[in-house]
């Protein structure tokens, strides 16, 4: 093991355990909310440990880089989100013949499943945000798996998600305005 590795280990210990804890819990709920028979999958703790380490690696080196005693939550969620993304903790060990693309993002929405428990109260969606959000979800998801993304621009797409449109949209009667 890496040295640095030993003394971010040993720093931040209690804090590596919660978390491995927590994303055992969030990924119990996740399954739970997507009816899939708990036996069809699996979360091994060898890869949920690679993330929860490389998390804190990686936040461990922000800090120092930045000069800073403790990262925001929007910063913690981005690093999480991306490294579940990048390690697929969630195996799956039998496919369900009837539905079996429910299985081809199951890391990539278990990490947005897990960044939205961090940082949001998703019980209180209007039917008109929850669309918008859905389609939000189905893009990140998407991205998360086929482009190449990092924990950075995750942080952005987060804070972007607080931000109302600031601009009116223009109407698709208004007539192409592109360069191209």
């Amino acid at each position: 093991m890496h040295e640095d590795y030993a003394s971010i280990f040993k720093e931040y210990s209690e804090k590596i355990e919660a978390r491995v804890k927590l994303l055992r819990h969030e990924y119990a709920d996740y399954i739970r909310s997507l009816r899939i028979n708990p036996s069809h999958v699996s979360l091994p703790i060898d890869l949920l440990f690679d993330v929860v380490r490389n998390h804190f690696v990686d936040l461990h080196r922000m800090k120092i880089f930045h000069q800073i005693e403790n990262a925001n939550s929007v910063k913690i969620a981005a690093y999480q989100t991306f490294w579940i993304a990048r390690i697929k903790p969630i195996q799956v060990t039998r496919v369900d013949t009837e539905n079996p693309q429910r299985f081809l993002l199951i890391n990539e929405f278990f990490a947005i499943h897990a960044l939205i428990s961090q940082l949001y109260n998703n019980a209180s969606l209007s039917s008109n945000d929850l669309k918008q959000w859905n389609k939000f979800i189905q893009q990140l998801a998407y991205h998360l798996r086929f482009r190449v993304l990092d924990p950075r621009s995750l942080e952005l797409a987060i804070i972007a998600l607080g931000t109302r449109d600031v601009f009116p949209r223009r109407n698709e009667n208004e007539g192409d305005r592109s360069i191209i």
